[in-house]
């Protein structure tokens, strides 16, 4: 008993208000990727921090780096006064 790894657990906190939002926002928008995007990360950064491996670790980075990109580009347009 004393060599069999302990069974890690994810829980999710489903009264927080970032869970009820991004719910919110993936029912109410099912095919946008921005939202899936967010779910992915808000699911999957909490099984890395705690050393639980990611299906695909590449999607989890490659995620990451879209989010920070957006979030530039964001910046760059309402610094720049850029209006699409």
């Amino acid at each position: 008993m004393g060599n069999r790894m302990a069974r890690k657990r994810l829980e999710l906190n489903t009264d927080h208000p970032v869970v009820q939002t991004l719910h919110q926002k993936a029912e109410a928008h099912k095919n946008d990727t921005v939202v899936k995007d967010l779910v992915a990360l808000v699911f999957e950064t909490p099984l890395l921090s705690s050393g639980l491996p990611l299906e695909d670790p590449q999607a989890h980075s490659s995620c990451l780096y879209l989010m920070a990109f957006r979030r530039l580009l964001i910046t760059f347009m309402l610094v720049y006064h850029i209006h699409l």
